[in-house]
């Protein structure tokens, strides 16, 4: 079953209880703290959300990095970010990929959510599980 841009995007956000939660965190934090939160929430929706690369790599430092360390997939600047998430991450993320968030911790330059990503292995996911088949599970 695939789900609606605003069904995966709730999903991310959470439950109502976590998300009235992180919105009453949102008021204690700094003007340059929320801006920081704001550009990552839409950097998420652009990957899970409406599927748009143009729009994650518009969140992004010109020079960004991503490192899926274990796979050691992902891109250091805007063309191999750019051909990463065209055509590896964010096309080949499962239709029913949920995100479920644990924890946001947030200092004055950097913010870090700890989440579980729960899907079906249902295509292949070359950024994630390179060389490996989908096994339905």
């Amino acid at each position: 079953m695939e789900r609606t841009r605003s069904e995966t995007l709730k999903l991310f956000l959470g439950s109502d209880v976590g998300r009235r939660r992180m919105e009453a965190k949102q008021n204690e934090l700094t003007s340059d703290q929320r801006s920081m939160v704001n550009v990552w929430e839409r950097h998420v929706a652009s990957e899970f959300a409406t599927k748009d690369p143009a729009t994650a790599l518009e969140t992004m430092v010109p020079d960004a990095q991503v490192n899926h360390v274990p796979v050691m997939t992902g891109g250091m600047g805007r063309a191999q970010l750019t051909e990463f998430y065209s055509n590896h991450f964010i096309p080949k993320m499962p239709a029913d990929t949920e995100i479920q968030p644990i924890s946001r911790t947030i200092s004055s330059d950097s913010l870090v959510d700890e989440m579980i990503i729960r899907f079906t292995h249902s295509i292949e996911i070359d950024w994630m599980l390179p060389g490996i088949a989908p096994t339905g599970k």
